[in-house]
């Protein structure tokens, strides 16, 4: 069931939060009970002395400032564990400041990348490849990872509230120079869960996710209960997200998932990543030239080289149908990425992952290795830079009519409306499905199409 949102962010959030300030509820930032999440809290704060760390020690850097907060929220999951037996309420929150809370932070720049060994970076590239950075810039691929100081869309919540419903309490927003939190005042009062990460390009949807560590001290990651759509320009339940019983107070915030699970979330949205002691570090962010090519450094030095005949061997270039199709799958899966069962009953849920559809159509297994997602997309640019009338030609290649190979009800240009159904799996998201294939009345799965069936980060969901 879903929670209604304000479509305007409430005018009232300042103001309670600012009474409740007023009550003591929130204000104390300082001391064990509550989490330093900048150097501006902890400046405000009468005494410097945050939960047991030396005055002296106050000039952390960002780095151990974050360890820090891992560290205490740490502390705070094994108390949940020791009380969970009690039914005890009991989490250790990012205090909400110390007077009033801070505006809303311009996004700012990502700060210069550091890059890991063997990678140059998108500008680099694009040097010699100025019309593909150029198309890719424009693309979602582009953008699917910020840390929510710097993301436009994870800062128009500050302030918003996502009203009680059903099983799931009141969430209220709120915004500091480290980025979006929240908080769910009937439960934790005025102690605030960070949220760190913004993923996906905004094109349809932005889900949070906070990185913790797990009692056995591998890294949690956090996917918030509501995810940000564009069709309604707000926020609306995560998928997979509608039934979700919280088990530790934590996963009132969203639900955990283990190590694997995260880096492959990240890894699908980063081009580069390095996380140690529960934090990200050298970030490389979106879908970069090398997420997809691989290091660009030797590449780079043979053509400084003059080596313009062996330039392509030192870069990852698909070259075939099935290398290209396994490329993109790594991120928009494979079928090994699914259940036998559930590829053999293909529910309307598997739409979202292209390559699944692709590699069991009659038009792929038949085109003699010819057919793959270039094809119809041009892999640096955005979905839409190819018209329909394109996109249908790439369909009149081989159906052009000759030996019956032409649609057989003489339509020439509904190939896609009739052989790749355009499928609603989230209210305003739709996916075309890519087992291209004809389709009678009576075919479709029993499953209803508005319906996200299955959580899409497991292997063994419906």
């Amino acid at each position: 069931m879903r929670s209604r949102v304000s479509p305007e962010p409430h005018s009232g959030v300042g103001a309670e939060a600012s009474r409740r300030r007023e009550r003591g509820t929130i204000d104390k930032t300082c001391g064990p009970d509550f989490l330093p999440v900048t150097r501006a809290v902890q400046a405000g704060c009468e005494t410097e002395v945050l939960a047991g760390v030396n005055p002296d020690e106050s000039a952390e850097s960002d780095g151990q400032l974050m360890s820090r907060r891992s560290d205490l929220l740490l502390r705070s999951m094994l108390a949940v564990g020791l009380l969970a037996a009690a039914g005890t309420v009991y989490w250790y929150g990012v205090g909400g400041g110390s007077g009033r809370r801070a505006p809303p932070p311009t996004p700012t720049a990502e700060a210069s990348v550091t890059y890991p060994s063997g990678l140059v970076g998108t500008a680099r590239c694009a040097e010699c490849h100025a019309e593909q950075a150029a198309a890719h810039a424009a693309s979602g691929h582009s953008r699917t990872f910020h840390r929510t100081r710097d993301s436009a869309i994870a800062l128009s919540l500050c302030d918003q509230i996502v009203e009680k419903s059903g099983v799931y309490e009141r969430f209220e927003y709120a915004c500091d120079e480290q980025g979006l939190m929240v908080g769910i005042p009937e439960f934790f009062g005025g102690r605030l869960f960070p949220l760190d990460f913004a993923l996906g390009s905004g094109d349809h949807a932005v889900t949070f996710l906070t990185l913790q560590p797990s009692l056995q001290g591998e890294t949690l990651g956090i996917e918030h209960r509501y995810t940000w759509y564009r069709s309604r320009n707000g926020l609306g339940l995560t998928p997979s997200h509608e039934n979700a019983t919280p088990g530790l107070e934590i996963e009132y915030f969203g639900k955990a998932y283990d190590e694997a699970t995260a880096r492959r979330c990240i890894g699908c949205h980063t081009t580069a990543y390095e996380l140690q002691e529960h934090q990200l570090s050298r970030v490389v962010a979106g879908v970069q030239c090398e997420r997809c090519h691989g290091p660009g450094e030797r590449h780079v030095a043979a053509v400084a080289n003059g080596r313009t005949d062996a330039t392509g061997l030192e870069i990852d270039v698909p070259r075939s149908a099935a290398e290209e199709i396994a490329l993109c799958g790594r991120c928009h899966r494979m079928p090994d990425d699914v259940t036998p069962e559930r590829l053999e009953r293909y529910p309307p849920s598997l739409t979202r992952f292209q390559p699944i559809g692709l590699l069991r159509s009659r038009c792929y297994l038949e085109s003699h290795g010819q057919l793959r997602c270039s094809t119809c997309h041009d892999p640096h640019a955005p979905v839409t830079s190819r018209s329909r009338e394109e996109q249908v030609a790439s369909c009149r290649q081989c159906h052009d009519g000759h030996q019956g190979s032409l649609c057989r009800e003489l339509h020439e240009t509904r190939c896609i409306d009739c052989h790749m159904r355009r499928m609603e799996l989230i209210p305003g998201i739709h996916f075309y499905d890519h087992w291209i294939r004809a389709r009678l009345p009576t075919s479709d799965p029993a499953e209803p199409p508005t319906q996200m069936s299955g959580d899409p980060h497991a292997t063994g969901s419906p």
